[in-house]
């Protein structure tokens, strides 16, 4: 990949992953755009580090807050919503690594992420909008919608955000919940993608400073998304995001076809 393709991918990938409009649906469309061949997983997983880091900064005084209080009832909750992702991951991992060429599973993928949002963008409404917080029940289901936006093309965030509020999570908290979500699920994949490079399982298809440098620009972009999603969701604003992907399928379904 050239440096401009590098940056291009970081800043997509620092836009999408927290904006509801599926940062592997996007990573797909420039892989397609770019006419890479082969597709760099361990690239796009760097990518998910930088943005993991913007996470981290972000709800660092939320972190440790669990932390120090011993919330063990909610580090519970979270590693219950991270089992189904790593579990679907696990089995079906060369299926989904097949289907970034797939330009109707993407483009698909982001018709269904654009139906969500507008059925989450129903329950913001002040008739239908939820006022409590995360239960036991809630983190499986939230974690299977996690689990299903590991397609290209379905948005991690557009799918536990609209659960969450779909299953009357207020919105302030569907939002935490969702990307402190994020944190055992991208930790993981980072942790195994890594582990099958160091065993040559997982080509090395870019130079080193490429990985730094997407890991740098995505972290910094995330960082600035983050808060943009958070004054969406307060304005009740979702139905933009869902707008946007309808648009982008059809982008996708002529781009990667």
């Amino acid at each position: 990949m050239s440096i401009l393709q590098v940056i291009i991918s970081g800043i997509v990938q620092g836009i999408t992953e927290f904006l509801p409009i599926s940062s592997d649906g996007h990573l797909a469309i420039l892989h397609g755009y770019f006419k890479l061949t082969q597709t760099d997983l361990f690239f796009d997983v760097c990518l998910h580090i930088g943005t993991l880091f913007s996470v981290l900064i972000f709800f660092r005084k939320r972190i440790l807050e669990l932390i120090q209080k011993k919330d063990l009832k909610y580090f519970l909750y979270l590693s219950l919503g991270t089992v189904p992702a790593v579990i679907a991951g696990l089995l079906f991992e060369k299926n989904i690594s097949s289907f970034y060429d797939n330009a109707v599973i993407v483009s698909l993928s982001l018709f269904f992420t654009g139906s969500m949002l507008f059925v989450g963008q129903f329950f913001l409404s002040e008739t239908y909008r939820g006022k409590r917080g995360v239960n036991f029940l809630d983190s499986i289901v939230v974690g299977i919608m996690q689990a299903i936006a590991l397609l290209p093309g379905v948005s991690r965030s557009g799918m536990t955000i609209s659960t969450a509020l779909i299953r009357k999570i207020k919105a302030e908290e569907a939002f935490n919940f969702s990307f402190l979500l994020s944190v055992p699920a991208v930790l993981a994949a980072v942790i195994y993608e890594t582990f099958k490079v160091l065993k040559g399982v997982e080509p090395i298809l870019n130079p080193a400073w490429n990985y730094i440098l997407g890991i740098i620009i995505s972290f910094l972009v995330g960082l600035v998304s983050l808060p943009l999603l958070a004054r969406v969701i307060n304005g009740r604003k979702l139905y933009l995001f869902g707008i946007y992907c309808f648009i982008i399928g059809g982008v996708a379904f002529f781009l990667l076809k």
